[in-house]
């Protein structure tokens, strides 16, 4: 899973693009969640209960407890 801000001034967004094309070349399950005005810090709550809540489904599908 990668999420990032749109406007992070720490890591390049363009770097979470290549990350996703490279993984879906590698018929990897992946998800991009890209945060339209948030930065690197997630420093909106609600971004980061967005954040949090797809990480949760995510590693839920991909690597259930059962």
């Amino acid at each position: 899973m990668l999420i990032h801000g749109r406007d992070d001034i720490v890591v390049p967004f363009s770097h979470s693009v290549k990350m996703a094309d490279k993984l879906k070349d590698a018929k990897k399950p992946h998800e991009m969640i890209s945060l339209k005005g948030e930065d690197h810090w997630l420093s909106r709550s609600e971004t980061r209960r967005t954040m949090l809540d797809a990480a949760v489904r995510f590693v839920e599908k991909h690597n259930p407890a059962d």
